[in-house]
């Protein structure tokens, strides 16, 4: 499975600018569109990324009030609840993730999700409205890439593609964000976590996320 996950992530973003990703694309097999009007199952692929931009877009909309803290608070339950981060550190460590203890792992998976969440706390930190739509799903054997468009009140609309994979309790789960539809951000993750492992470990790397949570919270 952990093969197949880097084998997808290969062929969905850094094709083109990363050089390791040299995988043949595979045929896809697309769903009928999500962004039709439906009941849509809150445990789906489409629900859970719903779920998520519903959550993002209320925190949005109260963003001033709430400060960073405040929406730091808002938003780590979502995204342990979206994002399957012992899956995505995993990824992003490479080799090195075997190389270190069970307590290592843990902390590195506690610190990858801090400064996710920080991110978003931090990219997204107003606004008064926004939509997003979901509008499609395709399938790419037991995973799948639910692709929707994020459109904020100021600024042009984004596309956003969440890859995602069914984790140990059988729950959907996002494992990557492909900006654009076509850049992989854990792709460029794994390529700069593994610069930063080679020159201070795998502690150096923790304590350099968790330094940046907190210069986020303080800037």
């Amino acid at each position: 499975m952990l093969l197949e996950i880097r084998q997808i992530i290969k062929i969905f973003g850094f094709a083109f600018i990363v050089c390791f990703f040299v995988n043949a694309y595979p045929a896809l097999a697309e769903t009928p569109d999500a962004s039709q009007e439906q009941t849509v199952d809150a445990s789906s692929p489409e629900g859970v990324v719903s779920n998520f931009y519903t959550q993002l877009l209320a925190t949005m909309a109260n963003g001033d009030t709430l400060g960073f803290n405040g929406r730091f608070e808002k938003l780590a339950p979502v995204l342990l609840e979206t994002f399957d981060f012992k899956t995505m550190t995993r990824l992003a460590a490479g080799s090195a993730w075997n190389t270190v203890s069970e307590n290592e792992q843990q902390d590195l998976v506690k610190a990858f999700a801090a400064f996710s969440t920080a991110n978003y706390a931090s990219r997204f930190p107003s606004s008064s409205d926004g939509s997003f739509t979901i509008t499609g799903v395709k399938k790419i054997k037991d995973n799948v890439v639910v692709e929707t468009i994020l459109e904020p009140v100021k600024g042009e609309s984004v596309q956003l593609n969440y890859l995602m994979h069914k984790n140990d309790n059988g729950q959907f789960r996002v494992i990557d964000v492909l900006m654009g539809g076509v850049i992989s951000e854990l792709a460029g993750k794994r390529s700069e976590f593994s610069s930063i492992i080679k020159s201070v470990g795998v502690s150096g790397l923790i304590d350099m996320l968790n330094e940046k949570v907190e210069e986020m919270k303080n800037s």
